[in-house]
């Protein structure tokens, strides 16, 4: 009714609020989405001797406690300024969790559980339940670093070097991209600029255009992503643009999906492989070695212990380590991300279904959001959450100002890791005609120490 004054909806008893809840409003233009993510604070910390486990440097403490706290904020699920929303936070119980500050942070108070509500003044409302927990003092170890010659210290360098003082603006992969005019000139003040391989990374397709951009990983095959269809046909042009800017166009003459793949849905090996009509001149992706574990062993899992990094001892759970990384979308902007998660084993070879398998077997799994406060220290100050359209656009480690490819996305956290596959990825290239005698090419990693 018009000049009827509409009233948000009664959660009803919090108590009862399912761990997540959303309803919309009937003036909602756009939508959003309460995201909490937890924070774990040492309390009263009080630092003995320092160590180092793997390629973890660690110190011991003792007299801690820690406690569960929450930075929360609304995701808006629109990319159009105008579309977004003046959003309220509260925490219903106060006696456990604090209302946010000014940076978006709820202090745990005492365990239990609390429900962060965002209100929007159109009658849209989110909640989630969150669980808070206080411990007492004990003893035990935490990472603080990696020791200064691993992989890990040299991947995160080399981000945190090429972003430091960085804007959003240097996101921007693009000055110029007229995909009408199949015109393109690189962004010389993105962060990324100096890379010596940024041009595996394309522009646009003819057929899923900007979106699903792939990686190259030969001078003549690239890996996409295979859910839903979200890949270049054969006929489909795909362009690629030199470091001094020209841009080449290749035609794709074949494909072939990974064996083990689930045709429309989602499978653990999300991936399809196209084969050009000619080869490219722009530098293509490296990739990791099959078994990574001995140069990343705080971060790699296998197949058997999905979700809990091999972190040694368990009692190093005071933020979690990370190994900064990057990545693409639609947008073809350059943001930041950590890779918390690399599977270190190939992945099981069984058809899509098993229930063993599970969603993510074979997964490099990312934090991509531009604030992330779960793993302790780390911000990704440049970082973009990844929405619908984003499939296929690739991630890579930067080793000595190469992008190396882990993955490409899936989800909007991660995708396989097909290196962990690479007897079947250079198969599949062989089984399209491999004249050249294409494979996979690893990064050379020797100058770092294994564990």
């Amino acid at each position: 009714m018009i000049g009827a004054t509409y009233t948000p909806p009664n959660l009803g008893d919090l108590s009862a609020t399912p761990a997540y809840y959303h309803k919309c409003g009937p003036r909602c233009s756009d939508t959003f989405a309460v995201v909490p993510t937890r924070i774990d604070v040492l309390v009263n910390p009080a630092e003995e001797d320092e160590g180092q486990i793997d390629d973890l440097i660690v110190k011991d403490y003792s007299s801690e406690g820690t406690r569960t706290d929450y930075h929360v904020f609304a995701e808006q699920q629109s990319v159009v300024e105008a579309d977004k929303k003046e959003v309220t936070i509260t925490s219903t119980n106060q006696s456990v969790l604090l209302a946010p500050d000014e940076n978006g942070v709820c202090e745990a108070v005492a365990t239990g559980k609390s429900v962060l509500i965002a209100r929007a003044s159109d009658g849209e409302v989110s909640a989630r339940e969150v669980d808070v927990t206080v411990t007492d003092a004990t003893s035990g170890s935490r990472w603080t670093g990696y020791a200064p010659d691993s992989l890990a210290a040299h991947c995160n360098s080399q981000i945190e070097t090429l972003t430091a003082g960085k804007t959003t603006a240097s996101m921007d992969l693009w000055s110029i991209r007229n995909n009408s005019a199949a015109s393109y000139e690189w962004n010389d003040n993105c962060w990324g600029a100096g890379l010596a391989n940024k041009g595996c990374m394309s522009p646009y397709n003819t057929y899923t255009g900007a979106g699903g951009g792939g990686a190259l990983i030969t001078p003549r095959h690239a890996v996409f992503c295979h859910h839903l269809g979200y890949y270049p046909r054969v006929g489909s042009r795909i362009r690629y643009v030199t470091n001094d800017n020209r841009t080449e166009e290749v035609v794709v003459e074949a494909l072939l999906p990974h064996p083990y793949t689930a045709g429309w849905v989602i499978a653990a090996q999300d991936i399809v492989i196209c084969k050009f009509d000619r080869d490219v001149s722009v530098p293509f992706a490296k990739v990791l070695p099959p078994d990574p574990s001995g140069y990343l062993p705080s971060i790699n899992v296998n197949t058997g212990e999905r979700y809990a990094p091999q972190v040694r001892p368990t009692s190093l759970n005071i933020g979690r380590p990370y190994v900064r990384a990057c990545h693409t979308s639609q947008t073809k902007k350059l943001a930041t991300s950590a890779i918390v998660m690399l599977p270190d084993t190939t992945t099981p070879y069984q058809q899509p279904g098993n229930p063993q398998l599970g969603d993510e077997t074979g997964s490099v799994t990312h934090e991509t959001g531009a604030a992330n406060w779960r793993l302790s220290d780390i911000g990704n100050p440049l970082g973009q959450v990844l929405t619908t359209g984003a499939s296929g656009a690739p991630a890579f480690l930067v080793i000595n100002n190469e992008l190396v490819v882990t993955n490409v996305w899936s989800s909007p956290t991660g995708g396989y890791g097909f290196y962990t596959d690479a007897s079947i990825i250079n198969g599949m290239i062989d089984d399209m005609g491999n004249p050249d005698n294409y494979t996979l090419t690893e990064v050379d990693l020797t100058e770092f120490p294994t564990y």
